[in-house]
């Protein structure tokens, strides 16, 4: 391909402006391919060259005796402009390479006749850019602020170490040549470089050799040129770098030894680990069997590094070093501060597991108690994890799996998803006990008589709740959450038992009045209004749930006609009930534009028949679509009647003598 032109802002003056939102260093490469390219080669050293943008003044030395040179085609014209360089000496070449600061006509030949060779050759020709912030330029004493004068000795002794670090990498042979050229004809002061072969000894790629560097290449090209600037420019910014880094390795170190788990913590760890112990290391922490470990181990190991001090100042010395980083590469490079601490982490991770490895233990056997006594979120989650990924393994015809070890899986699922019950039984049990020890926080002698009942009735439901999570036997004063319970088990007895529920929440709720007390039992909620809301939404509900699962019933001895009307009522139903649930979800009703969009793609049918079964499709779905409006407006009316009497129950309710304590 062509050479195609950087657009950048032209500033030929040598004050350049001093930015402080400039990336440090900038790097770029793109290269062409020697046959395919109509453009000669030595074109780009005429780019590099042009006197308009190099300025050999401030350190000229050695022997400058260019011949006037015949005009070449695009790169030549590209790298040798006039425009970009600053030459006091018509006669003086910019051009610098590994061995030489500036080239002489003989030198400049070879190069050129190189140059061809390589195209010949069909190697391809590497053209690279460095841009630099002129900031940091003059805090490295690079550049004077006051004259605009550049060190380009020290800049060019730091493009060789670079471009040596490059070949060295990339595995460039002795056939390897380069050169570069120090620009100033934009705001930021910039390095042009070329490279080629002039035998090719790349490895081919798709018929051609590979032209592409490798990404940590350039990576590496781009942190020797910076280092060897702060280097050379003894810049005390770079002193004070090395010392921060030091300090962040020593508080490393210390965290890595101070950071210590539970031994219920570590066995709940090791009863998510697999069997294999090989795969106990973070190079398979992505694999589907040690999914579960990870979860757990890294939120046991987050909660511990919370509560050590050297962690939170560690914490705050690497977001400083990501901001020099930053700084120094730009506001678009990666957050190191991140990447140190996941890597703490994995190093935390495998320092956890070594030590399980390493204590002498039975052979691994699943239970539903061993399991289930860490019920907190991690543990649950790790959990389900494993479950997920047994299920995965059993389903998995790749894996397999003989007999013995399908019966052994199996046996560990079903062990696992009863641990799963018990889990949150228990994490359910904890979260009511912490509830009913605020609820008894609560000042009697500041609360008013109702206020009182609804505590007292509340803090006698969770008691109730938390022996039937203990002992297993249900009691009638336990609320159920209605969205959860499936249709089919809405029984007529079990819609009886929950409307009862309801009505006594909302006779507790109607005795209180204290705002602080009424969030505390319904979080959910944020006043009275909207919790009163919620129940009445919960009563219907369950009230519309009750009908769908008699209907249901009912289509097993219907006949067609009949089968039909309570297909229809439950689509209604079901309409209503998504609704209630997902408030904010719009109501999907049959849309009777459906047979029209129909008629118009179709629209164009030669037979009259065809255009006359159309029609009455389309008189049909508008028929339904009126049915179905009449439908909804009757149900809408019914639930407004049953608000309104639900609604003169609870102001009866409200009309009763309060109930002393």
């Amino acid at each position: 391909m062509g050479h195609e032109k950087i657009k950048r802002p032209k500033n030929f003056s040598k004050l350049k402006p001093l930015e402080n939102n400039q990336a440090a260093v900038v790097v770029g490469w793109k290269f062409d391919l020697g046959k395919s390219s109509t453009t000669a080669y030595d074109g780009f050293l005429d780019y590099t060259q042009r006197k308009s943008a190099v300025n050999i003044k401030p350190d000229q030395t050695g022997e400058a005796n260019l011949k006037p040179q015949e005009r070449f085609d695009q790169f030549i014209d590209y790298t040798q402009r006039a425009t970009a360089t600053r030459v006091s000496d018509q006669n003086t070449n910019a051009t610098f390479n590994q061995q030489d600061d500036f080239l002489t006509s003989k030198k400049e030949d070879d190069l050129r006749q190189n140059l061809n060779a390589a195209q010949k050759n069909g190697s391809p020709l590497w053209q690279g850019y460095v841009s630099f912030s002129t900031q940091w330029l003059a805090e490295n004493n690079m550049y004077d602020r006051q004259s605009g004068e550049v060190d380009q000795a020290l800049l060019r002794e730091a493009m060789r170490q670079g471009m040596g670090q490059l070949l060295t990498r990339e595995k460039f042979g002795e056939s390897a040549f380069w050169w570069g050229n120090i620009q100033f004809d934009t705001n930021h002061i910039h390095v042009h470089l070329g490279l080629a072969e002039t035998t090719s000894q790349r490895p081919n790629l798709n018929g051609q050799p590979k032209g592409s560097f490798e990404q940590s290449s350039m990576q590496q090209f781009k942190s020797v040129v910076t280092h060897q600037i702060e280097q050379l420019g003894r810049s005390p910014k770079l002193e004070a770098q090395k010392t921060l880094q030091k300090v962040i390795g020593k508080r490393k170190n210390t965290i890595l030894n101070q950071v210590e788990l539970s031994p219920e913590q570590l066995h709940a760890i090791e009863q998510a680990l697999p069997v294999d112990q090989k795969k106990w290391t973070t190079r398979f922490a992505n694999t589907p069997q040690m999914t579960a470990a990870v979860i757990v181990t890294r939120e046991y190991i987050h909660q511990a590094l919370k509560q050590l001090p050297e962690y939170h100042e560690w914490r705050s010395l690497i977001e400083k070093e990501a901001q020099a980083n930053q700084k120094r590469y730009g506001t678009h490079s990666q957050n190191s501060a991140e990447h140190k601490e996941a890597a703490l982490v994995k190093q935390l991770e495998n320092q956890v597991w070594r030590e399980l490895k390493e204590q002498p233990h039975e052979a691994k056997k699943l239970s539903v108690a061993m399991i289930s006594a860490q019920f907190d979120q991690a543990a649950c989650d790790a959990n389900s994890q494993a479950i997920d990924a047994l299920r995965q393994r059993l389903d998995d015809p790749a894996a397999q799996l003989t007999e013995t070890q399908k019966k052994q899986m199996r046996g560990d699922l079903i062990i696992r998803k009863i641990a799963r019950k018990q889990q949150r039984i228990k994490y359910q049990q904890a979260d009511h006990v912490q509830l009913l020890t605020r609820l008894h926080e609560f000042d009697h002698q500041e609360l008013s008589v109702g206020d009182n009942y609804f505590l007292t009735q509340h803090a006698v439901r969770l008691a109730h709740e938390i022996d039937h999570l203990q002992t297993g036997h249900g009691n009638s004063l336990s609320f159920t959450d209605v969205i959860n319970v499936q249709v089919g088990k809405v029984t007529p007895v079990k819609q009886a038992t929950i409307k009862a529920q309801l009505k006594q929440e909302m006779k507790w709720l109607n005795q209180a009045d204290n705002v602080q007390l009424i969030h505390l039992v319904y979080p959910h909620q944020k006043n009275k209004a909207q919790v009163k809301q919620w129940l009445h939404d919960q009563a219907q509900i369950i009230e519309i749930k009750g009908k769908i699962n008699a209907n249901q019933r009912q289509m097993d001895n219907s006949k067609p006609k009949k089968l039909e009307s309570l297909k229809q009522q439950n689509r209604v139903l079901y309409q209503h009930l998504n609704g209630l649930i997902n408030p904010t979800k719009q109501k999907r009703a049959m849309q009777p534009m459906t047979a029209q969009n129909l008629y118009r793609q179709n629209r164009r049918f030669a037979s009259r028949k065809q255009r006359k079964q159309l029609n009455q499709a389309v008189l049909y779905s508008a028929k339904r679509s009126m049915s179905l409006d009449e439908t909804n407006k009757r149900e809408a009316s019914r639930a407004a009647k049953q608000h309104e009497a639900l609604v003169q129950e609870i102001e009866a309710e409200t009309q009763r003598p309060e109930i002393s304590r």
